[in-house]
């Protein structure tokens, strides 16, 4: 992921506190396979309690939009299918 998304302005809105764990989890998963990284990413959905990381749908929704400015390719397409995962978690 680019440097600075964190301190992009339009998400003023979201606490800084859950932005800075996102930001730690995504660091801390960047050297790791893609396997590892999707079952961090499933774990965050089926758990967000467990990682304290309780986005409201509209946080989410503001996050996913500028986080697709800052990923590359191949983490835009992790994020889809991360996206898709919560989607369907969520019904």
């Amino acid at each position: 992921m680019k440097q600075g998304w964190i301190d992009d302005t339009r998400l003023a809105e979201i606490p800084r506190e859950k932005l800075e764990r996102l930001k730690y989890l995504a660091d801390s998963t960047d050297a790791t396979d893609r396997t590892h990284q999707m079952q961090i990413l499933t774990a965050m959905i089926r758990n967000p309690d467990r990682l304290k990381l309780n986005f409201t749908k509209k946080e989410t929704d503001l996050l996913m939009s500028v986080l697709k400015e800052y990923a590359s390719p191949k983490e835009l397409n992790m994020l889809s299918q991360a996206m898709r995962m919560f989607h369907k978690s969520s019904y």
